[in-house]
């Protein structure tokens, strides 16, 4: 089950208990207003996040749904299955809008675009990122999109866990076993920076909310590190988890970053 708690008193709001199994992620719409969980029961549940009530469920994958994420203007679900698709859903009328298959294994890492006509995904045990472009953007809700593969990101030699998209659309940061971060040209596939710093499997990336710098976490040598995210300079080394770090996040305000790590912590 998940628990709600309100930031700074640590109050229990409400728990939300819908699955019948693990399970694997939560997630917040972008406007606060609902919460999105999936476990292995091939469920995604979607929430009120103001009062806890269960809104929809989300049946069609055939095995574990293992992340879900909102469109930007949060009118769509896009969730991620250990059967080897990614799914987009429509939250109103609720139905599922498209199906993406990954050719070499589950999706298990996606990241959207800021404007929503674009999504880059990659499989559990591929190296190459691809990058798909809809007919239309994730707005308006209500019509079924055509999707095309646009490109694929070619430069890395094991495989890719962190994705994401820096805030104006323009780039896309990506991290990956071979030890390696990378930016690329998010509309030409070009590599433009490369990050070499860690020693060992980077598990994570991600913006600043102003776009001028890039955090990776190192699942080997339990550090983080942040970047220039337009020159590839290094500027900090944040070390102090005894474990993996597996992810990391901004303050809005780009101020600090809050890391997570398999040590069982979280520091800012």
């Amino acid at each position: 089950m998940i628990k709600i708690s309100q930031v700074g008193t640590g109050q229990e709001l409400f728990t939300l208990g819908r699955h019948t199994n693990t399970l694997n992620s939560a997630a917040f719409s972008p406007d606060g207003r609902f919460i999105v969980t999936t476990s292995l029961d091939k469920k995604a549940v979607l929430w009120d996040a103001s009062i806890g009530s269960e809104l929809l469920t989300f049946s069609g994958h055939n095995e574990a749904i293992e992340s879900a994420a909102f469109s930007p203007d949060a009118t769509r679900l896009v969730t991620a299955g250990t059967d080897g698709t990614l799914k987009i859903w429509d939250l109103a009328p609720s139905h599922e809008v498209l199906t993406l298959f990954h050719p070499t294994g589950n999706p298990s890492w996606f990241a959207i675009s800021p404007d929503g006509a674009f999504l880059v995904m990659t499989g559990d045990s591929s190296s190459h990122p691809e990058v798909w472009q809809f007919s239309q953007k994730f707005i308006p809700a209500g019509k079924n999109e055509v999707a095309r593969k646009l490109l694929t990101l070619n430069g890395h030699t094991d495989y890719v866990r962190g994705l994401t998209f820096s805030p104006d659309g323009s780039r896309i940061a990506t991290g990956s076993f071979d030890g390696t971060a990378k930016v690329w040209d998010a509309q030409t596939g070009k590599e433009m920076i490369i990050l070499a710093g860690h020693a060992g499997p980077v598990g994570w990336v991600t913006f600043s909310p102003d776009g001028s710098q890039l955090a990776t976490t190192g699942l080997d040598d339990f550090a983080a590190r942040i970047w220039e995210a337009n020159t590839g300079n290094e500027l900090f080394v944040l070390k102090g988890h005894q474990g993996g770090v597996v992810n990391a996040a901004f303050r809005p305000d780009g101020t600090r970053l809050a890391t997570g790590a398999d040590d069982g912590s979280a520091k800012i």
